[in-house]
Order: C-alpha cells, then structure tokens, then sequence
C-alpha cells in the first residue's frame, strides 16, 4: 500500500531504481542516437516482381540487395520506389529520396591539392627545380607540366627533385 502512493506521487525508492525499474523513464529522456543512413547504389522496380534496393552500410563496405521488410543498419525498410525509399527506425518513419542517399562524388581537388596529394612537382626550389612531394611513386625521367624527376643517390639516401625539362 505504501509503495503504491509512493508511485503515484512520482516517487521511486533508490532499491527500484537499481534494479532496472527506473530504466524506462530514463531511456524516454535519453533516446538512442539515430543510426547513419545506408549508402544506395541501385533500385530495381519491375511490374509483377517485388522492389528491391541494392544498399551498403556505410561509405566504401559491400553492397547487398534489401526487400521491404529487411533490416539494414537498424532501419527496416518499410517501401520501396523509383524515386524514394522509407525507412523505419523505432516509431519514426523517414522518406528519404535515392539520390540523397547515394555516395556524392569527392569534390575535384584544386591543382595545389593535386600536386600535395599525389605524383608530380611539389614546391618551388628555384627558378629551375621543385621538390617532391611525400609519397610520390612516378619513377625517375617522368615529365609532368614541364618538369622532369631525377633521383640522386646521396650518403644520405635517395634524394628527389623536378628539374625543368630542356626538350
């Protein structure tokens, strides 16, 4: 009798609490955090066959083929179309189109990107030589944007340059 007053005004004695009766009114106040949407590829939808969508779970993992009624990253695909997919997650529902699910195109890199990234001539030395930049693997005698790469064995080890080609 006494701990039903104790519930009705809200009270909950610390022994309930710790054994997990306080839990629901705490995951209410803390929902978990919404999971990322999966990476669409592809969406097949053809008269008399169900639709089907071909999904990764994040950026760069396999791909695989999900039905409605498949669960891919917590969310269980509710319906499928052309243009859009529903997602469902707990009581939540999300409508969400294709395209905004598929994996966007890196955005093209500056030229000083590109050289800092990758083969090619890095920084100018001087008026005929720049240096190599970290991780190049274009071999000796490569000629890029006019610049030909040379390297020299030292007492140090190898050492790299772009040297101003003369042909």
């Amino acid at each position: 009798m006494k701990l039903q007053k104790l519930f009705r005004a809200g009270v909950m004695p610390a022994s309930l609490a710790l054994f997990g009766f306080g839990l629901c009114a705490f995951a209410q106040q803390h929902p978990k955090p919404l999971p990322p949407f999966p990476v669409a590829h592809e969406v097949t939808v053809r008269p008399g066959a169900a639709p089907s969508i071909v999904f990764s779970a994040k950026v760069g993992t396999e791909p695989h083929t999900y039905h409605v009624g498949d669960t891919v990253n917590g969310y269980v695909i509710a319906a499928i179309n052309e243009k859009t997919v529903t997602l469902k997650w707990g009581n939540q529902k999300y409508e969400k189109r294709i395209a905004d699910l598929e994996e966007k195109a890196p955005p093209p890199a500056s030229t000083q990107t590109a050289q800092g990234a990758g083969n090619g001539p890095g920084a100018q030395i001087s008026s005929i030589e720049r240096a190599c930049v970290s991780g190049d693997t274009s071999p000796a005698g490569t000629v890029v944007d006019g610049y030909r790469k040379k390297i020299s064995l030292t007492p140090m080890g190898k050492s790299c340059a772009w040297v101003k080609d003369d042909q």
